[in-house]
């Protein structure tokens, strides 16, 4: 007899069961909970390189489906439970290294484990012009919307918009929101690659006018700009207004967050903070501008610390501890707080790999020593170690 998980593989492919496999699995998918796991395969299986990988090469199908399941880390949040110190924590490497500045060893506490419990359902969500709202989770690669004037295909996570000749008198905007713990890429209908951060919001022409190609962000995203000598591209922000012809640069701009930055990679990038200053940047710049002081300063930093997670990574160099903590619990979903006002100001090294356990970061956070993190609830706390006043 089979086990159960070789019956859920033959069911996804859609072989057929015998009585006995059909019942078992049915049995089986009568917890809630299982019922929606088989869901989500067949979804993924509609992908073509998933069927064919589940039938050719079942190793290789089942190394999709963890990446996958790995994306939807927005529908998990993380508790904290205590254990026997017998249990087991299965941890894949993460770190190449961390180093935090005036460093003393430290420890998590024994007997804790981290564990990720399935709570929201919330997805990657498209609002079309004429209100519909659709959840791109239910799109394999496949079609999503069609009219006269515009196409939209979901591939591989990507939505790849297409420019029909026909132009319509008004411009439609359509919005993609993505949700804390997942990301998603968009082509503009003018060729413009878009990698959209988690908790963030784009909205968008589906086809952009003759004289401008303008889009409204709300949070932060990497652009790949298609160039134009005739149109420039504007990125809106709430404070901000980045103005480019072509060029690669993210913006990051969260509503809860006091920093308002754009960093560029490539090109030439005008930067205008309100109407209050502007900045033309060169690359390896970045503009700050403070939300609480209506202060703008341009930088020289390293640009992969700001736009390598669209690359499935973090990497820290001397970046402030503050700092590092609002770019992952934007990602992991945790909100901070500073038991000691000073742990802020600590100097981080180091490289995490995207679709990690944040459990796992927050035990090598305590590691490398001088600072503790506890969670409670959702809420990471962090002080300085003791002893180290």
């Amino acid at each position: 007899m089979k086990n159960i998980e070789e019956i859920l593989l033959d069911h996804v492919v859609g072989e057929k069961l015998s009585e006995e496999e059909q019942r078992l699995l049915d049995e089986w998918m009568r917890v809630e909970r299982n019922a929606h796991f088989v869901k989500v395969l067949r979804k993924m299986s509609q992908g073509r390189e998933l069927r064919n990988a589940l039938l050719c090469r079942p190793e290789e199908g089942m190394r999709i489906i963890r990446e996958k399941i790995r994306r939807r880390r927005r529908r998990t949040r993380l508790r904290f439970f205590y254990a026997a110190a017998s249990c087991v924590l299965w941890l894949a490497g993460c770190f190449l290294f961390w180093n935090v500045r005036e460093e003393r060893p430290a420890t998590m506490a024994d007997g804790g484990f981290w564990i990720w419990t399935e709570e929201e359902n919330v997805g990657v969500q498209l609002r079309l012009g004429n209100g519909d709202v659709l959840d791109l989770d239910d799109y394999g690669d496949e079609m999503v919307a069609v009219d006269s004037f515009y196409h939209v295909r979901n591939e591989n996570n990507t939505l790849v918009y297409s420019d029909e000749e026909q132009k319509k008198d008004s411009v439609e905007f359509n919005t993609l929101t993505v949700p804390v713990g997942a990301e998603y890429r968009l082509v503009l209908a003018d060729g413009t690659r878009v990698y959209l951060n988690a908790g963030s919001e784009l909205r968008f022409p589906v086809s952009f006018p003759a004289d401008s190609r303008e889009v409204y962000l709300t949070g932060e995203a990497y652009f790949e700009v298609a160039k134009d000598s005739e149109r420039t591209f504007k990125v809106h922000t709430e404070v901000m207004t980045t103005i480019v012809l072509g060029t690669s640069f993210g913006v990051r701009a969260y509503p809860d967050q006091e920093l308002v930055m754009a960093t560029l990679a490539e090109g030439r990038l005008k930067v205008d903070c309100g109407g209050q200053m502007e900045y033309d940047l060169s690359p390896g710049k970045q503009v700050r501008f403070d939300k609480r002081t209506n202060e703008g300063q341009l930088l020289e930093v390293d640009v992969e610390q700001y736009v390598s997670w669209k690359d499935g990574y973090y990497c820290f160099d001397g970046m402030a501890l503050e700092e590092v903590m609002e770019m992952l619990s934007v990602w992991y979903g945790f909100e901070v707080e500073y038991v000691d006002a000073e742990v802020r100001r600590y100097l981080l090294t180091g490289r995490l790999k995207r679709y990690e356990d944040y459990g796992y970061l927050l035990r090598k956070f305590n590691e490398t020593g001088g600072i503790r993190l506890e969670l409670e609830g959702n809420m990471v706390r962090i002080e300085k170690e003791d002893g180290d006043s």
